[in-house]
């Protein structure tokens, strides 16, 4: 290929026909297309680049212009050694105006097996913020693009727009301006802001039903486990000494001793007349506290019990070392008293945490990469509650939820993000969101070879 000169320049446009892109890389006009290519333009920084990969110039000459376009000295090295080394296996190109995706293309042959192996690496690089700079990322696929644009020496050529790299990134939307006031989308969608380099402010509607969601695991947990502080009192009373073992919807109350030699007695290896026999032997002694709904003989064979608050499914498991009784909550039609039970303390959970939150005065910071992020008057989901109605036997059990950077933030919450790169930025919101913090997506290899790439300037001095 002939080698051309790039010089970068303040004072040339920013945009370039994708037409004269392709004519300046190929050496001729594109063989088809699927889109009008003298219409579209591309970022002049990405032309450049894409000069770089597909001229010979000098190694001096071209660690000169990564310094000069890349924002920093990590992303020029990375470009350098993982791309521009590469050059040769570049397979795809797919230009979006703000954006350059580069699939390289390898194949390995392994001789001990006698296999060929195709290995495919996928880069972007695209212009910080749509202003000044170029970053690379590295992501683990990049589709074909949206438009065929050309094919030469086995390189495809093809076009698309931000919105398809930003979607690659997992992001909907960029926050370009210094301060910003966040909504959802439309219908109320989820929405995804990217507002500093890759810091990623993902928002959803925190009503009730987002309360309850955060709640509702653990407050059947906290039902299950009253019912069970109650059987365990009942069976304290009769002089057993049982074992409480707690899941999320069932607690298992285990009886040790009380093994299928003593229970088998005169009903021999029948597992359904064990279970009918110890059902109908704990009945009567059940319904000293509760009120006994029906004993099930077929099927799932138990116990159906109530008391003013809860309404439970009593079944007996019996092994030659110990008899288990599983109690479950039932009861799942509106008037039932577990249901009732259920809202009452979801009602007082959901004015608990919205008390908190709009009354709530507390500054939160982290870190994320190189960025500093400062919430005021927001809440993370970090959140604890009791119960009003309390066990009597059992230790006492908090309801608890815990969401990694999660935060509730209200019109009244300022999130500050500040980079000594990208500036800072002043965000507000407004609704009531449950704001997500996290970053863009990007290959795991990404971060592998960006510690890399830090640890060989290091060495370097």
């Amino acid at each position: 290929m002939e080698t051309q000169q790039v010089v970068p320049s303040k004072t040339q446009s920013q945009f370039v026909r994708l037409w004269d892109v392709i004519i300046s890389l190929t050496k001729q006009p594109p063989r088809w297309s699927f889109m009008d290519a003298s219409n579209f333009f591309v970022r002049r920084e990405l032309f450049d680049v894409a000069n770089i990969l597909f001229n010979n110039y000098g190694e001096e000459m071209v660690r000169r212009l990564a310094r000069e376009y890349f924002v920093d000295e990590l992303h020029a090295l990375y470009f350098l050694e993982y791309v521009y080394k590469s050059r040769r296996d570049v397979y795809r190109l797919v230009f979006a105006p703000h954006y350059l995706g580069i699939t390289l293309r390898r194949w390995i042959e392994l001789m001990s097996v006698h296999k060929i192996y195709e290995i495919r690496k996928y880069y972007v690089i695209g212009v910080n913020d749509y202003k000044d700079g170029l970053f690379i990322n590295e992501l683990d696929s990049i589709p074909l693009g949206l438009y065929l644009v050309t094919l030469y020496d086995d390189i495809i050529i093809s076009a698309s727009t931000d919105g398809f790299f930003r979607e690659l990134f997992g992001y909907d939307k960029d926050i370009l301006e210094d301060e910003a006031i966040l909504t959802l989308g439309q219908n109320n969608e989820p929405t995804r802001y990217r507002v500093s380099g890759e810091i990623v402010f993902a928002l959803q509607r925190a009503d009730d039903g987002y309360i309850k969601s955060l709640f509702s695991e653990q407050v059947w947990r906290y039902i299950t486990y009253i019912i069970a502080d109650k059987m365990m009192r009942v069976l304290i009373d009769h002089g057993f000494n049982p074992e409480l073992h707690l899941d999320l919807n069932n607690a298992e109350i285990r009886l040790p001793g009380i093994s299928s030699e003593l229970v088998t007695r005169g009903v021999g290896n029948d597992s359904e007349a064990w279970s009918i026999r110890i059902a109908k032997l704990f009945a009567p002694m059940i319904g000293k506290y509760f009120t006994i709904l029906g004993i099930s003989t077929k099927g799932s064979i138990g116990i159906s019990i109530s008391d003013e608050m809860i309404r439970a499914f009593v079944s007996f498991v019996l092994n030659e070392r110990n008899l288990s009784l599983q109690v479950t909550p039932s009861g799942t039609e509106e008037d039932s008293p577990t249901i009732r039970t259920h809202d009452s303390i979801m009602r007082d959970v959901i004015n608990n945490v919205k008390d908190l939150l709009y009354n709530s005065e507390r500054v939160d910071e982290l870190m994320i990469g190189n960025h500093y992020i400062r919430i005021e008057r927001g809440l993370p989901v970090n959140l604890v509650y009791e119960p009003r109605i309390r066990t009597k036997l059992l230790d006492p059990m908090l309801i608890t939820v815990y969401r990694p950077r999660v935060f509730l933030v209200t019109p009244r919450t300022r999130v500050t993000v500040e980079h000594v790169q990208h500036g800072a930025r002043s965000i507000s919101f407004d609704g009531t969101y449950a704001l997500e913090i996290t970053t863009t997506r990007v290959s795991i290899d990404y971060l592998e070879k960006m510690n890399a790439m830090a640890l060989k300037r290091l060495q370097a001095g």
